[in-house]
């Protein structure tokens, strides 16, 4: 009988235990939920702009509805926002969530258990989207008015600009044998095509006003090195491999100067994005330069008729060339080529065997926040 009776508690115990064990998976499942919810709150609330405080909030209140409280009957719910672990550890974007607690023990006190801790987590965020953008115009000019003087001016020959063009007022093509082809050709005034043999493939329509497809201002720029007055790259020797310009090879960077900036050379190579508060002078042959920033090789926010005065001789420069204020005057021979697009307050174009492609240099996509999920 003794035995017997051992045994018949033991049995209880184990099933007791089983009961317990099986009451706490659905507290646990239940805890879930709310852990779920309370993060694809609060990455909701990042997610359109709001504060982490304001994140954290709506997490707490989400945990709340669905039964866990914060401090209340020994339930703990800690909101981190960026995760403190896991893939999205350190992404502001990302809203993570633990809720711990005690899951109630009925009948397996009888084997010594009294307590039984569950333990969940959540981690949400915003899910992002690559969408197809369509590739920038190769020039485009600012300036409006259909009165207003030389905004868009192409007076070379057997130049080819590939990626459409289009002009905030009037389109003045005086050169010959230029083609523009491959993008849509527009402006909002009219077209005076004075040259002969010009093309215009598609033709040139008019359009409303298209506005800064940048619109950055100097504040913008993350300058790796600033020069507080007018400055030739060519002679400050630090932003040259082993500080010799005679290397031809310019560190990577973002030069920014509150005065003028100029640079002068052959053979130049780097990747680098050059910023002026005042006009900006580059002339070389042969350069084969790359954007550090943003896809902005040169960017002055000078708003003088010569605020960028530009010219090569065979090689590439790849990036936005921003002139938002005043005029960018692109001269070239030799096949030279800008792998980018021109965007000024008003351009001109002259030289021959000049290509201003914008179709590819930039994978023409964009990712952006599409939806809230769970990840983890």
């Amino acid at each position: 009988m003794p035995m017997m009776a051992l045994m018949l508690t033991a049995l209880l115990g184990f099933v007791g235990l089983t009961v317990d064990v099986g009451s706490a998976l659905l507290d646990k499942t239940s805890a879930q939920g709310a852990s779920d919810a309370a993060s694809l709150a609060a990455a909701s609330e990042l997610r359109e702009g709001n504060s982490v405080e304001a994140a954290t909030a709506a997490a707490h209140t989400f945990a709340a509805t669905n039964g866990f409280q914060h401090g209340e009957d020994g339930v703990s719910v800690t909101v981190s926002i960026p995760p403190e672990s896991g893939p999205y550890a350190g992404s502001s974007l990302y809203a993570e969530v633990s809720i711990h607690g005690p899951s109630e023990v009925r009948f397996a006190r009888v084997v010594g258990i009294n307590l039984l801790n569950i333990g969940v987590r959540s981690v949400a965020g915003s899910a992002l989207e690559v969408i197809e953008k369509a590739p920038p115009r190769a020039l485009f000019a600012l300036q409006t008015g259909c009165s207003a003087t030389d905004p868009f001016k192409v007076s070379g020959s057997d130049n080819f600009i590939i990626g459409g063009i289009h002009s905030n007022s009037t389109v003045d093509t005086s050169g010959s044998y230029n083609l523009l082809s491959e993008g849509d050709n527009t402006g909002v005034c009219s077209l005076s095509n004075g040259g002969s043999g010009n093309v215009f493939d598609p033709s040139y329509q008019n359009s409303p006003e298209l506005p800064d497809p940048l619109g950055y201002t100097y504040s913008d720029v993350p300058c790796t090195r600033t020069f507080t007055s007018d400055t030739d790259l060519t002679s400050v020797n630090s932003v040259w491999v082993n500080d010799d310009p005679n290397t031809n090879q310019l560190l990577p960077g973002v030069y920014c100067s509150t005065g003028k900036l100029t640079l002068s050379a052959s053979d130049v190579t780097g990747t680098v994005t050059l910023v002026a508060q005042q006009e900006l002078s580059i002339s070389g042959s042969n350069f084969n330069i790359k954007p550090y920033w943003n896809d902005v090789l040169l960017f002055t926010t000078s708003s003088t008729s010569s605020a960028a005065d530009l010219s090569g001789s065979g090689g590439t420069w790849e990036g936005y060339i921003y002139v938002p204020n005043g005029k960018a005057k692109l001269n070239g021979s030799g096949n030279f080529s800008v792998k980018g697009a021109v965007i000024g307050g008003n351009i001109e174009l002259s030289g021959s065997g000049v290509t201003v492609d914008s179709t590819d240099f930039t994978d023409n996509t964009e990712e952006i926040l599409s939806s809230v999920k769970l990840f983890e």
